[in-house]
């Protein structure tokens, strides 16, 4: 009788081990896959979600290709070329008012809007990452001048749009439009936080994020929208005489640039990196 009590208690102990084993092995963290709520801890992690904002803005929706129907293309220098040119993109620069279901429109729409739920995911971890408060806040203000960028195309095309400064997490999240005083309020208070905390230049390891002097020329630009010349006036004059032109287009070209003889014109400069006046 006591040996199978024995028995039956060092088989009951071994599985108990065994499943505590088991468990501290397979109840781990997934590096490869990293939730939301496992991620952003650390500054470097932050510096990632705000490289993630900045890939949106280059990606096809936005000024990697459908930006540029719906700004600069519409202007009188363009035309709407030949029937190669796809159906919605010509309908852009042909016609006053798109309809609603042009594809060009949805994609830029959607690509700001992806903008903003990055920057807000960012925005609300960013105050319980202390490792690097100097690197941190810089993110901080690097991500208020993409959320405050992604604001002004939605408000200056649209007009009312809806206002997100939260995540969207589930389908109860999504909300209607709030009036475009609403939007502008944001996008100000977002510049002007940018203002404070990017810095006027970059190493060239970091070359290509916003700096002091993007966030007050779209401080200026917002603001002449708004029709308040005054405060526009102030921002732009921060940038005023410290930055220039180029005397040849063909300086901002990354990569050798050649005429029809083959002769080099230009190695190219990406960055325009002497148009800075220090």
């Amino acid at each position: 009788m006591k040996q199978g009590i024995f028995n039956l208690t060092a088989a009951t102990l071994v599985v108990f081990l065994s499943v505590i084993s088991c468990t501290s092995k397979l109840d781990v963290l997934d590096k490869n896959n990293p939730t939301t709520d496992s991620y952003f801890k650390t500054s470097i992690e932050l510096q990632n979600g705000v490289n993630g904002i900045y890939s949106v803005l280059r990606s096809g929706e936005l000024v990697g290709r459908e930006w540029f129907f719906t700004h600069d293309m519409r202007g009188g220098e363009a035309a709407s070329g030949g029937p190669q040119l796809e159906a919605p993109r010509a309908e852009l620069l042909k016609q006053p008012s798109p309809a609603p279901s042009n594809s060009v429109i949805s994609n830029v729409w959607s690509g700001a809007y992806q903008m903003i739920n990055r920057a807000n995911q960012l925005l609300g971890k960013a105050p319980n990452v202390t490792d690097n408060l100097a690197l941190r806040d810089r993110i901080v203000g690097e991500t208020r001048f993409l959320r405050a960028w992604a604001y002004f195309e939605l408000v200056s095309q649209w007009g009312d749009v809806p206002l997100y400064t939260q995540t969207v997490a589930t389908m109860t999240d999504f909300k209607g439009k709030s009036p475009a005083a609403d939007i502008y309020a944001l996008i100000i208070s977002d510049l002007n936080d940018a203002v404070s905390k990017l810095p006027a230049s970059y190493a060239a390891s970091d070359n290509g994020r916003a700096t002091k002097g993007a966030a007050n020329s779209l401080l200026g630009r917002v603001l002449m929208q708004k029709g308040d010349y005054a405060g526009a006036k102030t921002a732009l004059l921060q940038v005023y005489g410290k930055y220039a032109l180029v005397a040849d287009y063909n300086w901002n070209f990354d990569g050798d640039t050649r005429d029809d003889n083959g002769v080099l014109i230009t190695s190219g400069h990406e960055f325009n990196t002497n148009l800075f006046l220090k």
